[in-house]
């Protein structure tokens, strides 16, 4: 099966052990961290936690060609075309019966370049002629204001705006947060 992808501009890759240092920055980039209820962390490359960081992140990398022959998350590394460098990570989750959710996240200093729009546009290209699949979503915090610009741009419509549906479960400062949740829809 094809999963390489590119435009010219971006290219997406599965995860290799070369994109560790990629998983790390993203993990502490403090926007990402925000909009997926991650931890806060230290700066990717605190001399105290980077080992301990990094091992993590290749453990990361390490798990993806699992996920991937199971069919439960198909994740891709987001590169500069022309120089390989990474720039954020998009993943395809099949939700049965031809459908699936895109996700993504673009290192703070790679946002709005267009890389996320980019991206999505090839993953959708890649889930409606390969996969074969009839219906996908963007599903984001409803205050994300850069996400729903990307889905937009990429031609989702917006479908709804489900009042107080999520929560930050996980971790500080948002803990026990509510927040609403904007649904966005494209179909082949």
């Amino acid at each position: 099966m094809v999963n390489h992808l590119g435009d010219g501009v971006v290219s997406l890759s599965p995860f290799t052990l070369a994109d560790a240092p990629t998983i790390l920055k993203w993990d502490a980039d403090p926007e990402i961290q925000h909009w997926y209820d991650w931890p806060l962390t230290p700066a990717w490359d605190d001399p105290q936690t980077y080992r301990a960081r990094l091992e993590r992140a290749e453990r990361v990398a390490k798990e993806q060609p699992a996920a991937w022959s199971a069919g439960t998350q198909l994740a891709f590394v987001i590169h500069a075309a022309d120089s390989g460098a990474g720039l954020g990570w998009i993943d395809l989750q099949p939700r049965g019966q031809g459908r699936g959710n895109i996700a993504y996240g673009v290192l703070s200093e790679h946002a709005g370049k267009g890389v996320a729009t980019r991206s999505v546009a090839l993953v959708c290209r890649y889930a409606f002629d390969v996969l074969r699949w009839s219906r996908l979503e963007i599903c984001t915090i409803a205050d994300n204001v850069a996400s729903r610009r990307v889905a937009v741009k990429a031609g989702f419509q917006l479908e709804g705006v489900l009042r107080s549906y999520g929560e930050f479960e996980k971790y500080e400062p948002l803990l026990g947060q509510r927040f609403d949740w904007a649904v966005y829809g494209l179909v082949r």
